[in-house]
């Protein structure tokens, strides 16, 4: 009786999850170059639970919807979420410039919080290549610009690190 009710327990949570992600894509799909940055940026943790090749394709998505419509913000931030697979997947090399390019934006639109979001991605990138010194630095690079934002969530995204 016990393990039939987990497992009913276990099915509805599945179920309700999938109808969830299935709504976040379609949003994303039917969305004009605003919504689909917002989506991205709201639901990349469950877009990337999904699979490799889900990740990959929302990515080049993003991408191609800022080329097409020459949206910077776009291309910056497919830039960012590109590092974070790339990091994910030990390919530390083209990460660090993925987190480069998304930075050089960033700091050009003085956009506080996705700048403390890619130094701290930069300082797990440089964390990953075992550059410890450099990984602080990118930390606390982060931490000044979530300071600056004045979000705690930005302020506080690098402090595990340091």
């Amino acid at each position: 009786m016990r393990f039939q009710f987990l497992f009913l327990v276990f099915c509805n949570v599945f179920f309700s999850y999938c109808q969830d992600t299935d709504k976040v894509i379609q949003s994303y799909i039917n969305g004009d170059p605003d919504k689909k940055i917002e989506v991205m940026f709201a639901n990349y943790a469950e877009i990337e639970s999904l699979s490799k090749d889900t990740v990959l394709y929302f990515i080049k998505d993003l991408q191609k919807v800022g080329i097409d419509n020459d949206r910077e913000d776009a291309i910056a931030l497919s830039n960012y979420y590109f590092g974070h697979f790339l990091n994910d997947n030990a390919l530390l090399d083209e990460a660090d410039k993925k987190i480069t390019e998304a930075i050089r934006f960033y700091n050009f639109e003085q956009n506080d919080t996705m700048l403390a979001a890619s130094y701290n991605a930069k300082g797990n990138t440089a964390y990953l290549r075992g550059d410890y010194g450099i990984a602080e630095e990118n930390y606390l690079k982060s931490y000044d610009y979530g300071k600056s934002s004045g979000l705690e969530k930005f302020k506080s995204l690098s402090s595990a690190n340091l």
